[in-house]
């Protein structure tokens, strides 16, 4: 796997997807794929799969952006939090391509308002409490 020096060794990217309010890990993906960029739909299948409905709402680190991801979520009315990827400054021109379908402008609409970047902040806090249960060994397994 490809690593952030540049290198190349082996290597997992694990990806979890937890209830925000629990934190019970519902989603659970590992591959060896060094980005994280398109791997948010897959994790999304899992937890619709074991939980029996999709999630209302995703939050995911900006690294997951996927235009055509985004898309396929919003379509199954499950709203994305997470960043736009930063471009430069350019306009974004929302006509052309995956970044103008119908879902993706809602998404980018959504986390220009002062509520879904709230939202979004909370990922950090939930993130780094998940680390400490997954270093500390608290983290048990169970049926979903």
């Amino acid at each position: 796997m490809k690593m952030s020096d540049g290198g190349f060794r082996p290597g997992y990217n694990v990806q979890l997807a937890t209830d925000t309010e629990s934190q019970v890990i519902v989603g659970l993906s590992v591959s060896n794929r060094g980005t994280d960029q398109g791997e948010a739909l897959g994790v999304e299948e899992q937890v619709a799969q074991r939980t029996g409905k999709h999630p209302g709402a995703y939050l995911i680190d900006g690294g997951f952006v996927d235009l055509k991801d985004i898309e396929a979520l919003e379509r199954r009315e499950v709203k994305v939090y997470a960043p736009p990827k930063e471009n430069g400054g350019r306009e974004v021109r929302y006509q052309c391509g995956a970044a103008g379908t119908q879902g993706v402008v809602a998404w980018r609409e959504r986390m220009e308002t002062e509520e879904a970047k709230a939202i979004y902040k909370e990922r950090a806090r939930l993130w780094r409490g998940m680390c400490e249960r997954l270093d500390e060994g608290s983290i048990r397994s169970g049926a979903v």
